[in-house]
């Protein structure tokens, strides 16, 4: 049960801290917003306050940011519709941006608290190839190949790709070295290494730099993958919906906080950037509504937008029922 509550929470914090981020611009872009809910379902308890409804409702699944003026029939002060295509595009790209903020900030946390492997050498082992070329523990590797190495993960995947001679830049006491060697292949690691190991830093702003890392590497790989689905079809077998993500976060849950912050990190980019899609009734349609009337010069009909909308909205809830019920029968196996 603990599992469950903690998954529910988590699950609900990222898509709270997603309406967060359309709330923040759009009060300070001078939008009303109506109410700001954490959670969905009956009212539990709320409050205003300047012009605006904080609410806590009773399921824990997320929440919602309702502004005013959002079907483009208001064109009043305050009104979303009323706002400038540069302003609303802000106000909506605003959700996904800060999902990709979170993943930066949870990744920050893991970094500085576990640390984070830099180029630069803690040991060398004896007599394998980095030894034999003469590196020393404190050396920094600068580049393989002619290529800049700018973190440790970069330098592995260098490294194992093959057994060829690689050439090394080092620096060593402020004195640039250039050294040659041979990787060999390890049968326990399963993949070609020379034999380092890094040192650990736990500076924050190594951590921040290894965030950003992490965030622009995982979201090109979805991107990749999403790319990959169009081209060779799309197979619900790729696909998790809420039931089967609670259970991922609740077993993750279980082995540990610092497990636990990664995957919220990695579900987040996911949130953020499946809601950049131009997929009817998400972010990423808003978006591309806004760019076809800066383009036009003039937006499209309301009527004919918020029908797009509609439609995309009942096709991802029917999509969401298929994948919670593959999620379901693959829970009861």
């Amino acid at each position: 049960m603990g599992t469950i509550v903690i998954s529910l929470v988590i699950f609900a914090a990222l898509i709270v801290f997603h309406e967060f981020g359309h709330f923040i611009v759009a009060k300070l872009t001078g939008v009303k917003v109506i109410e700001f809910s954490v959670g969905m379902g009956p009212l539990l308890l709320s409050r205003d306050y300047k012009d605006t409804k904080y609410s806590l409702r009773l399921l824990p699944i997320g929440g919602y940011c309702q502004m005013f003026g959002e079907d483009g029939q208001e064109k009043s002060e305050g009104s979303f519709s009323a706002k400038s295509p540069f302003v609303r595009l802000l106000i909506i790209i605003a959700g996904p941006l800060m999902n990709l903020f979170l993943a930066l900030l949870l990744f920050t946390i893991i970094g500085v608290y576990i640390g984070v492997p830099t180029t630069t050498i803690e040991k060398v082992v004896d007599n394998y190839p980095a030894d034999q070329a003469g590196m020393k523990s404190g050396d920094e590797i600068i580049a393989i190949n002619d290529t800049k190495i700018e973190s440790w993960t970069e330098l592995s995947e260098i490294i194992s790709q093959s057994d060829s001679e690689k050439k090394l830049l080092v620096r060593r006491n402020d004195e640039l070295i250039h050294l040659k060697l041979k990787p060999i292949y390890d049968e326990k690691a399963k993949r070609n290494i020379i034999g380092i190991e890094p040192a650990i830093s736990h500076n924050f702003f190594v951590a921040l730099k290894w965030g950003v890392f992490q965030v622009y590497t995982i979201s090109k790989s979805i991107l990749t993958m999403l790319g990959s689905l169009v081209l060779t079809g799309f197979n619900l077998s790729n696909f998790v919906g809420p039931v089967g993500v609670i259970n991922i976060i609740g077993q993750v849950a279980k082995t540990g906080i610092v497990n636990l912050l990664n995957l919220s990190a990695v579900i987040s980019i996911n949130l953020g950037v499946f809601n950049i899609l131009p997929i009817p009734a998400l972010d990423g349609s808003r978006i591309f509504f806004i760019l076809i009337e800066i383009i036009r010069g003039k937006p499209i009909e309301p009527e004919k937008e918020n029908a797009v909308h509609f439609i995309g909205f009942i096709l991802l809830l029917a999509f969401s029922a298929l994948i919670t019920y593959k999620d379901i029968i693959n829970l009861s196996r």
